[in-house]
């Protein structure tokens, strides 16, 4: 992707889900392990997992990502 090539120091990434599934579960492992990679050179990443409060799944899931991307460098985990 030419766009995390260009980044200069930092990118924010901001997820509100509302739903997740398996495929979903899937394409989200793909795109953290490619801000990981640019992460580990040097770039701040930062993603803010947003969820409705009443949907404990959607926040495990968040907290899961965490533990795969260490080197992400800012995790936020925010109620809708």
């Amino acid at each position: 992707m030419i766009f995390l090539t260009k980044i200069i120091n930092s990118l924010m990434v901001n997820f509100e889900l509302m739903c997740f599934g398996n495929s979903a579960s899937k394409a989200f492992f793909d795109l953290f392990s490619l801000l990981e990679k640019h992460s580990t050179k040097g770039k701040v990443v930062t993603v803010n997992w947003f969820y409705h409060p009443d949907d404990e799944d959607i926040m495990e899931d968040g907290e899961e990502f965490t533990i795969f991307f260490t080197s992400l460098s800012t995790w936020k985990k925010n109620q809708l």
